[in-house]
């Protein structure tokens, strides 16, 4: 993991934003997205979902734009499946986010993967969100500001 990240959401202008040391972690379909130094940027896929749809919809491209541009680090994307959502559609957005994020590795790209734990029940979401997932993962990102009460999941599994 990079020692140091800053989030940027596009909203400055990135020459103003960027120290020229840190990561930045940038979200799909940021403005500017495309602009921020390949090296040093995370792109993240903790967007609305009709952004991270445009990615669904054509994952050639968007892994394409990656690999031409020489972007080599993602996080996986976070698709949403909140808690009142049925369970298969919480699987399928699991699934849509696993393949997106195999297709980058399969093209050199590195992928911090993204569990959706907890927003469901942790009885049944946990089998589903860590399916295809090693064993000894060196590193996860795991997004928490729509937990609410759920962080109580946390909790009970310490």
């Amino acid at each position: 993991m990079p020692a140091k990240i800053k989030g940027w959401e596009g909203a400055s202008h990135l020459s103003e934003f960027d120290d020229g040391t840190s990561h930045i972690f940038v979200n799909v379909g940021s403005p500017g997205m495309w602009s921020s130094p390949p090296h040093r940027t995370i792109i993240a896929g903790y967007a609305e979902d009709d952004k991270l749809d445009q990615v669904w919809d054509a994952p050639g491209t968007f892994v394409s734009k990656m690999i031409t541009r020489k972007y080599d680090l993602a996080l996986s994307m976070n698709y949403s499946a909140f808690p009142g959502y049925p369970q298969v559609s919480r699987i399928w957005d699991v699934f849509r986010s696993r393949y997106i994020a195999r297709l980058m590795q399969e093209f050199g790209i590195k992928v911090i993967p993204d569990i959706q734990y907890g927003l469901g029940t942790i009885d049944t979401d946990i089998e589903f969100c860590t399916d295809g997932l090693p064993d000894e993962i060196p590193a996860i990102s795991i997004q928490t500001q729509n937990w609410g009460s759920g962080t109580q999941y946390l909790r009970d599994e310490a």
